[in-house]
């Protein structure tokens, strides 16, 4: 059930890279490399840049994260640890993070050295799936990180979601998928 549920989550955050390389290639005519996941076989799966890119002879390093919570707390969760090990901001080989709030229809931009002087000041909580991981909670708005509006976010996820919990069922997800519907579609 493990596996299904990493899964469930790596389908789910790819679907939201894919979106960011569209809109990217869109909006500014840039080309992003995509890292495709490996669901066959879990152990391949490599931690650290999501997307790379170049634009004027600058790399971007891009670490994209898609949070749900958002919706309803106005905060972003920045992972730094998972199952008692460092990850997210403390492993990123990032030099930018993209946060999608599907169910407020945005996306927020924030450069990692940005992001750690924020967290400097936060308190350390646990979060994410069964309380496995610590962060900290940003609150993006009162943080100047810099928000674009994507109409139809939130029904794209809708659809991602349901087709993460058909692919890969019997996981915890098909509970969250149960608990958004029930907060967020009428």
């Amino acid at each position: 059930m493990k596996n299904q549920l990493f899964k469930q989550k790596l389908f789910i955050g790819h679907s939201f890279e894919k979106v960011y390389a569209k809109y990217m290639n869109q909006t500014y005519g840039i080309t992003c490399n995509l890292q495709e996941p490996n669901y066959e076989n879990l152990s391949d799966h490599q931690p650290g840049a999501d997307i790379t890119f170049d634009n004027n002879g600058k790399l971007y390093v891009v670490e994209i994260k898609c949070d749900i919570q958002h919706g309803l707390t106005g905060n972003l969760f920045i992972e730094m640890m998972s199952n008692n090990k460092p990850s997210g901001l403390q492993k990123t080989d990032a030099n930018l993070y993209i946060f999608f709030s599907p169910i407020m229809e945005k996306m927020y931009i924030i450069k990692t050295d940005k992001l750690n002087k924020i967290v400097k000041n936060k308190y350390l909580v646990s979060g994410g799936y069964n309380h496995l991981s610590k962060g900290y909670l940003i609150n993006p708005e009162t943080e100047g990180v810099v928000s674009i509006y994507l109409p139809g976010l939130k029904k794209y996820y809708d659809t991602v979601l349901l087709e993460a919990t058909h692919k890969y069922p019997d996981t915890d997800l098909n509970l969250l998928r149960d608990r958004y519907n029930m907060l967020f579609t009428k």
